[in-house]
C-alpha cells in the first residue's frame, strides 16, 4: 500500500497511463510561435488570415463576389428615376454634355462613362435685393431711393443653365440690379415712393431682366418682381417729411 501511494506520487498511475506533465511558460509560446497565438484557417489555402469556405463544387466564392458587386455598380449607376418636377443632365467623363433625361425611368452608360446631374426646374426660387442694408438708387428726378426688392424666377432650360454661365445666379442678381438701375431712371422719388408707380416699374425690371437673360443663353425664367421697401434714405428722411408736409399744406 505504502509503495502503490509512492508511484501514484511520483506520476505513474494504476493504470500503467504515462505520468503527466504540467504545461511550462517555454512550452506555450514554442505552440503560439512569435508572431503570437495560430489563427484559425477556415477552408485552408493559406498561412492564416480569413478564407471563405469552398463551394459545393470546391472553387472559391470570391470571383462570384466581386462579379456581384461590379454588376451592383453598373446597375445603381445606369438605372435614374426622375421626379415628375425634376430633370437631369447627362455628361461624358463629368465634363462634355450628351442629353437631357425627362421624368420616369432612365437609362445611361454606367460611372464613370456617364454621370447624371438632376435639378428641380418648376421650383420657384427667390433672390432677395437690398433690406439687410441701404440699397440706394437713382430716380428720374436725381433722388436716392433706399430700395428692396425680390426676384422670383425658375429653370426653364436645364442644359443652358448648368453650362453657359459659371454662377447662374450671381448673374440673376447683377442682371436684375441692372435692370432695377434702369426702371428707376424712368420715375419719379414721389411716385416711387407712394406706390403709384411700383407696378409699372415692377413689369419693366421683368421684361429688361429677361431679355438680358435670354441674350445671355441663362436658361432662366423671370417669374416676377416685387418691391418690398422704398424709402428716402435714412439721412434724408425727416427733410422729405418736411417737404411732402409743406406741399400738403400749400394744396
Amino acid at each position: 500500500m505504502a509503495a502503490d501511494l509512492v508511484r501514484l506520487a511520483a506520476g505513474g498511475g494504476s493504470g500503467g497511463e504515462p505520468p503527466r506533465r504540467s504545461a511550462s511558460i517555454e512550452d506555450i509560446f514554442r505552440t503560439r510561435g512569435p508572431e503570437g497565438p495560430r489563427r484559425i484557417n477556415f477552408g485552408g489555402g493559406g498561412q492564416g488570415g480569413f478564407n471563405l469556405p469552398p463551394r459545393a463544387n470546391g472553387k472559391s466564392w470570391w470571383p462570384l463576389i466581386v462579379g456581384g458587386s461590379i454588376a451592383a455598380l453598373l446597375l445603381v449607376t445606369s438605372v435614374h428615376q426622375i421626379q415628375p418636377k425634376e430633370e437631369g443632365v447627362v455628361t461624358w467623363l463629368g465634363g462634355k454634355y450628351s442629353r437631357s433625361l425627362g421624368p420616369g425611368l432612365n437609362v445611361t452608360m454606367p460611372w464613370p462613362l456617364q454621370q447624371v446631374s438632376v435639378e428641380t426646374v418648376s421650383e420657384i426660387k427667390a433672390i432677395k435685393i437690398g433690406g439687410d442694408s441701404e440699397q440706394l438708387i437713382l430716380t428720374g428726378d436725381q433722388n436716392l431711393v433706399d430700395l428692396s426688392y425680390v426676384i422670383r424666377w425658375n429653370i426653364k432650360n436645364l442644359q443652358q443653365f448648368s453650362f453657359q454661365l459659371d454662377d447662374p445666379e450671381l448673374t440673376i442678381r447683377e442682371v436684375a440690379e441692372s435692370a432695377m438701375r434702369a426702371a428707376m431712371a424712368e420715375q419719379e422719388l414721389d411716385q416711387v415712393v407712394s406706390g403709384e408707380g411700383r407696378a409699372g416699374i415692377e413689369a419693366r425690371v421683368v421684361s429688361r431682366m429677361q431679355a438680358l437673360l435670354d441674350a445671355y443663353r441663362a436658361g432662366v425664367a423671370v417669374q416676377g418682381v416685387a418691391i418690398e421697401k422704398a424709402d428716402p434714405p435714412a439721412k434724408a428722411i425727416d427733410a422729405f417729411k418736411d417737404v411732402s408736409a409743406a406741399q400738403q399744406d400749400a394744396n
